[in-house]
């Protein structure tokens, strides 16, 4: 143990358990170990963890719209349908739709 103390070697693993029972202490406590995180961090991770997902569903859903919404106005300005100026408009309006689909991330709520 005094090498161990010193940094000058490492017990075998398999005498740990036996070092720590002698001792009296857990095997965390001989090896120093403390958790990262501590309990009201961890209980924050399913909140965090359904924040991303949901996170991930509005990327897809405004690439999804705004990729489908471009197509469509590619599509009608070259069959004329779609002059320049109201294609712009609907680029736009497409963007203000995106920016306040993503703004209701921020009133979101975990539901437990």
């Amino acid at each position: 143990v005094s090498k161990w103390e010193l940094n000058q070697s490492y017990p075998d693993i398999t005498l740990l358990p036996i070092i720590a029972s002698y001792f009296d202490i857990s095997i965390d406590e001989l090896l120093g170990y403390e958790p990262f995180m501590k309990d009201d961090e961890v209980k924050e991770l399913p909140h965090l963890f359904a924040l991303s997902r949901r996170m991930m569903d509005t990327i897809k859903i405004n690439l999804t719209f705004s990729m489908g919404l471009n197509f469509l106005a590619i599509l009608l300005a070259i069959t004329g349908y779609l002059g320049p100026v109201i294609g712009a408009l609907v680029h736009n309006a497409g963007s203000v739709f995106v920016i306040i689909h993503s703004a209701l991330l921020l009133k979101w709520k975990y539901d437990r």
